[in-house]
């Protein structure tokens, strides 16, 4: 049976409401209906998409194991060199490792195991639109692109898939149109990748904190 969920989360938009009838419209994903995988749609302020398994325990994991990030471009969008790419999958890495180590407590490990949170990330549909770097440093944008962060959740051992969520971005700065050079957008860049850490950071907790309040 196709997975659904995965067809949706590549086109949802969060910036536009009526996307999400047109999801399920397409892909026959009604609201609160189990996909084929035996994950539940849910509401999320904060995400444009995602998908529990109904009845899963997140606070039994005090460990991550995060996977390297995957990368996809949007047809047509300007490609990045191999060093670009591995500065972004870097960058990625440093910011959720800041945000889930150092601010939330929890130990990144790189083997599967009891209490172990299998994460998958992936960036998707990236649509750069910032122009080459040339030299000058006179270019004013409002944007550097778009890009949609899809993410899956297993129980390491297992294999079992307990979530996924989806959440597409522009990449942009606080103040508005910016001077475009490397520094800037790779500042900019950073700010959304971290962003995303502090929302994953924010849910593990609330987990947790749930948990206690019920002993």
């Amino acid at each position: 049976m196709r997975d659904r969920v995965r067809v949706a989360t590549g086109i949802y938009n969060r910036d536009l409401d009526e996307k999400v009838t047109q999801i399920r419209q397409q892909c026959g994903v009604a609201e609160g209906e189990l996909t084929a995988e035996g994950l539940m749609e849910i509401e999320h302020a904060k995400v444009g998409f995602a998908a529990v398994k109904p009845g899963v325990d997140f606070s039994k994991y005090d460990q991550l194991m995060l996977l390297p990030v995957g990368m996809s471009f949007k047809k047509g969008s300007r490609q990045l060199s191999e060093g670009r790419l591995d500065d972004l999958r870097r960058y990625f890495h440093e910011e959720f490792q800041k945000e889930l180590q150092e601010k939330g407590g929890y130990s990144l490990v790189s083997q599967a195991g009891p209490g172990v949170l299998l994460i998958r990330p992936g960036l998707a549909n990236i649509d750069i639109t910032v122009p080459p770097e040339s030299g000058r440093d006179d270019v004013y944008v409002k944007e550097a692109g778009e890009v949609t962060l899809v993410v899956e959740f297993r129980d390491s051992e297992s294999g079992e898939l307990l979530a996924r969520a989806a959440d597409r971005r522009k990449v942009t700065s606080p103040g508005g149109a910016y001077e475009s050079n490397p520094v800037t957008n790779v500042a900019n860049t950073r700010r959304l990748f971290r962003q995303w850490a502090s929302l994953l950071r924010e849910r593990l907790d609330a987990a947790h904190e749930l948990k206690a309040a019920r002993q």
